[in-house]
């Protein structure tokens, strides 16, 4: 059993009272079918850290060249002396010139920018629906309650909080480096009292331990403060309280994977992260002895979030292994001879043809019986959408995605990437493709003229699928997505070419186990890799887009007035 809160994304209104404000989420999973047996194999070479080490390198060589001052920012051009070239492996070239921008925003917040001299690495925009600082009015930098400084040789830096003497982030007596697939600093922490770095089930307060950040669909997996715990979301932030009892937050604005190393030592707590390349952003936020407060700011600069409706936040009942419409009537019905109020009900890929995304079971499931029964008890309707794409040339999705050229491509064959799903072989939407959009508006409208319902539950978005990277297939038979249409040896997953460039691998698992290759290629010419942990949150963005007046803008499909998320005026 898989127990799980997700976002639904609604469409109406209609509610109905509960006394019960919980939102549970049962997904029972089950074996694949016998010719399919196949699909679930793993062929995994794991890619391990124990031969990981720095040698020879440095603890800090870089030095500061040259450096700009104002009252609003300051700017430096950061130097590396040593006398290697590369990191561990031939491939991870050491950046040998860094530009440092330090931005003071408002009284309590601020960014660190440090990125390699011409780099044209993706990052993660400055726009919305992603973080960022459009709002921001900068002020003088007299009224901030922090300071900024730095060391010049070697390069360091440190954040006090005036007025206290409170040290919130030292990167001195440290190891740092920055290479094309490495980075690695450290930070003191005024207390043991550190908060966040998610997702994982487990304490609230973080023990020291190792923490790994990168999407991940793994259950029944409980944080115990050692590598390759994650579960579901990313989300790089930590809260702390210093010892004047404020609390404080800093956010790492990242999309790579990366560990989290806590230390707790008498007089001296430590933060290390070890991340697979890119740069180093960080956001601070300074707070009061109030942690909600700086919470609050927090959640302004992510841009807040959607109130779900009224009935989302009662009793949801949701499964896996419904035989037909009959077998939902009797769990309703048993609600009712218990006396539990129950507002929703989830279905699962059991009432879908084939677990094909988008479709209808109507030999089983009719949809005008199973509207009956669930408008008979004023339950809302919440219908699955897995990620992967079925690979059948009679399937209206696959057409239209091979139309639209959504699918997510192999950097091996320049293709789509084949992986290998619920569904069987399976291709990805690009979720950064311009047609991305219009493709899901279509499809969410196709599948609500089937069978209407009040939300959408987004699944395996990680994302995941069933085997580790990719299939390298020579040839594709698009009239058959199952396994048995294939040679077994054509079956066999191949990783990613880029993890043998990888010096140190967060999770201590391989980064493409249970999803898709780290080099392949969305559109932009942007990496999996990069983009890995911000696959699920573009994919609800659409959702929300697509339940929302935006979605008549676009102008993709005309949803007959049915909109629960109006324009402000």
């Amino acid at each position: 059993t898989d127990i799980r809160v997700q976002i639904i994304i609604m469409r109406d209104k209609s509610v109905q009272l509960s006394k019960i404000i919980t939102v549970l989420a049962l997904v029972w999973l089950t074996q694949a079918s016998e010719n399919d047996d196949l699909l679930l194999q793993s062929f995994r070479t794991k890619q391990r850290n124990q031969d990981f080490s720095r040698g020879a390198i440095p603890v800090n060589a870089y030095v500061v060249k040259k450096a700009r001052e104002s009252d609003s920012h300051i700017d430096l051009l950061v130097e590396y002396k040593g006398a290697e070239s590369n990191f561990v492996k031939p491939e991870n070239l050491i950046y040998k010139e860094l530009s440092v921008n330090i931005q003071f925003l408002t009284r309590r917040e601020f960014f660190v920018k440090i990125n390699q001299v011409g780099s044209r690495k993706w990052e993660l925009p400055e726009r919305f629906p992603f973080p960022n600082d459009e709002e921001i009015s900068y002020q003088r930098y007299a009224d901030f309650e922090y300071e900024v400084t730095y060391t010049k040789e070697p390069f360091t830096l440190k954040v006090t909080r005036k007025g206290f003497n409170e040290v919130l982030f030292d990167t001195s007596d440290a190891y740092f480096i920055m290479s094309e697939y490495y980075i690695e600093f450290s930070t003191t922490v005024p207390t043991k009292d550190i908060f966040g770095f998610g997702e994982r089930a487990g304490k609230f307060r973080l023990d020291q331990g190792t923490y790994t950040l990168w999407n991940k669909d793994q259950m029944e997996v409980r944080e115990n403060g050692t590598p390759g715990n994650q579960l579901y979301g990313y989300h790089p932030m930590y809260l702390f309280k210093e010892t004047n009892g404020k609390f404080s937050i800093v956010l790492l604005r990242s999309t790579r994977p990366m560990d989290v190393t806590i230390k707790h030592n008498d007089n001296n707590n430590t933060i290390t992260i070890q991340k697979v390349g890119g740069g180093i952003h960080l956001r601070f936020f300074l707070g009061t002895n109030k942690p909600e407060r700086v919470i609050r700011n927090y959640h302004a600069y992510l841009r807040g979030w959607l109130e779900p409706p009224f009935w989302a936040m009662g009793f949801q009942q949701g499964g896996w292994g419904y035989k037909n419409v009959q077998a939902i009537k009797e769990v309703i019905q048993k609600y009712d001879e218990l006396q539990i109020p129950i507002d929703g009900f989830w279905t699962s890929r059991d009432v879908m043809n084939r677990n094909v995304d988008f479709t209808f079971d109507r030999m089983r499931f009719s949809s005008g019986d199973l509207n009956d029964v669930l408008r008979s008890e004023s339950l809302q309707f919440v219908s699955n959408v897995n990620f992967g794409i079925s690979i059948d040339e009679n399937y209206y999705a696959y057409k239209l995605g091979k139309k639209r050229n959504v699918f997510l491509k192999s950097s091996e064959t320049g293709k789509p990437l084949v992986g290998v799903t619920w569904q069987g072989l399976s291709n990805f939407v690009d979720i950064l493709h311009p047609n991305a959009t219009k493709y899901y508006f279509e499809l969410f409208e196709q599948l609500f003229q089937k069978v209407p319902y009040h939300g959408i539950w987004l699944s395996d978005n990680e994302p995941s699928q069933l085997i580790d990277g990719e299939l390298g297939l020579d040839e594709l038979d698009t009239s058959c997505a199952a396994a048995h249409c294939y040679k077994q040896e054509n079956l066999k997953p191949k990783s990613s070419s880029m993890v043998n460039k990888i010096p140190y691998i967060p999770g201590n698992n391989p980064l493409d186990e249970r999803t898709l290759s780290i080099d392949a290629v969305h559109y932009g010419n942007i990496t999996e890799l990069e983009f890995h942990n911000f696959v699920g949150f573009m994919q609800t963005y659409i959702c929300l887009l697509y339940t929302s007046d935006a979605a008549d803008d676009l102008l993709c499909v005309d949803l007959g007035g049915r909109r629960i998320i109006k324009k402000k005026k």
